[in-house]
């Protein structure tokens, strides 16, 4: 995905005011979310593939607001090391940073897995307890039967 699709889909969600299948936001001004970005990471594997943002927040009033990140490094090693290390496979993701409304956005661009690598899990939890699908804005635990 290029940077301008990547644009285009958070543009999307501020419009909409809503996370949605394909983008996911991360706060992460306290640090790097790891079990949620694991999270999402199977998610997306697992289904269409998607965006995670980090920089934009989703507040306790489920509104969207752009508060940019700082630390773009920090949250990229950290990243790259959940997907090589902490997961199922070793998924070839693509970073970007992206301004939106002035302010440095990092994009994680999550593909679909194949699905010879289905269900994409994390691994310390295993594939019955540590799979997730991407359903609509929100990301749950695979049930046996998916």
């Amino acid at each position: 995905m290029n940077e301008e699709q990547i644009i285009k889909e958070i543009e999307k969600v501020l419009e909409l005011n809503s996370e949605t299948e394909l983008v996911e936001c991360k706060n992460a001004s306290g640090g790097f979310p790891k079990d949620p970005v694991a999270q999402t990471l199977s998610a997306f594997g697992n289904t269409k593939g998607g965006i995670i943002a980090f920089g934009i927040n989703e507040c306790d009033d489920r509104t969207l607001r752009v508060i940019g990140l700082e630390d773009i490094a920090n949250i990229q090693e950290r990243m790259i090391a959940l997907a090589a290390e902490e997961m199922s496979e070793a998924l070839r993701l693509e970073y970007s940073v992206v301004e939106i409304k002035g302010k440095n956005i990092f994009t994680v661009y999550v593909p679909e897995c194949n699905n010879h690598i289905k269900p994409y899990h994390i691994k310390k939890l295993g594939m019955d307890r540590g799979a997730y699908v991407r359903d609509g804005s929100t990301d749950r635990k695979m049930t046996v039967d998916e």
